[in-house]
């Protein structure tokens, strides 16, 4: 899962869109997302909202 989601990282994007779905049997999903944050944080990627 957190390879998949850092692929824009890998890439050398500068813009990165990660949906994650939150269903009670995802748990992979709602495990991962700490050190999906930290990737992007350390790669220097800031967060936003999109409205």
């Amino acid at each position: 899962m957190t390879a998949d989601a850092t692929q824009p990282i890998r890439n050398g994007w500068n813009v990165a869109v990660v949906l994650a779905h939150d269903t009670p049997d995802k748990k992979l999903t709602a495990k991962s997302v700490p050190s999906i944050i930290k990737a992007y944080r350390n790669a220097g990627y800031k967060f936003g909202v999109i409205a």
